[in-house]
């Protein structure tokens, strides 16, 4: 539930039915059915309380907007916030995931650091070279024959420096 404050009142919507607005200010109470006027209140100023309404309608119409278009954006980002950096070696496909355009920079600026580059420390790769399939962890005794290393943050430092960049 949100509340709103103003000049010492709330201003807020209940939780189990979104059509009732209930106004409290003070010791006077409105409750506002969608649909009807009923109100229940000491002496209220008239205007003050269509006013209220009107914020917190328009309070309402911006939090519902807020969430779609915070949806949308995640959808947006899911869309284009990764790519594959590829290096091949030996008949094998091997990569890291990365944020995209951050590989061309970092290879221009080396003082970005890799974890900025990279969204995980995660080595993978595709048995037979080929780009389709599932993508394995290799073992260190693959890691060690393709990179003559199993230290892994040097082999994502090999494919970084020597890959190339594609969308996922």
């Amino acid at each position: 539930m949100k509340i709103l404050n103003w000049d010492g009142g709330m201003l807020g919507m209940s939780k189990e039915d979104s059509s009732h607005l209930s106004l409290s200010m003070g010791s006077a109470m409105v409750l506002l059915r969608s649909g009807t006027q009923r109100l229940f209140a000491p002496p209220i100023d008239a205007p003050l309380i269509l006013s209220l309404s009107f914020v917190f309608i328009v309070a309402s119409i911006l939090a519902v907007f807020s969430y779609i278009q915070s949806l949308l954006s995640l959808s947006n980002m899911t869309k284009s916030s990764s790519v594959k950096v590829i290096y091949k070696s030996d008949g094998d496909e091997f990569f890291v995931v990365a944020v995209p355009g951050m590989t061309s920079k970092w290879r221009k600026d080396k003082t970005i650091p890799l974890i900025d580059v990279v969204q995980s420390f995660e080595v993978l790769m595709t048995p037979n070279g080929t780009s389709s399939g599932e993508a394995i962890r290799p073992s260190k005794g693959v890691l060690e024959s393709a990179f003559n290393t199993n230290n892994v943050d040097i082999v994502v430092r090999t494919i970084v420096e020597n890959g190339v960049e594609k969308n996922m």
